[in-house]
């Protein structure tokens, strides 16, 4: 029994001064970079938002839908929003 627990102490002793040798020497492989589910880049890139005036959802200006209206530059989440904020003028 005593030589079975022995045994084992060194086996455990082996596998640590093993890992930390290779370690030491560069073996250790660098942390992977955290992978970003693939979505819609604009938002990533920390591009502008805009808020559309009929329902004030926030978007990005690259997505938005840009329409001149009484000479004044609006920008819309939707078509729907854009007619209904067309029929209130």
């Amino acid at each position: 029994m005593t030589r079975l627990l022995i045994l084992t102490l060194l086996i455990c002793i082996g596998y640590s001064l093993w890992t930390f040798v290779r370690r030491s020497l560069g073996g250790q492989r660098p942390p992977k970079e955290p992978q970003v589910p693939p979505r819609r880049t604009s938002s990533l890139r920390g591009e502008d938002l805009v808020q559309d005036p009929q329902c004030g959802t926030y978007v990005p200006r690259t997505e938005a839908l840009e329409t001149q209206i009484d000479g004044r530059r609006h920008y819309f989440c939707s078509p729907r929003c854009r007619d209904a904020f067309r029929e209130k003028k």
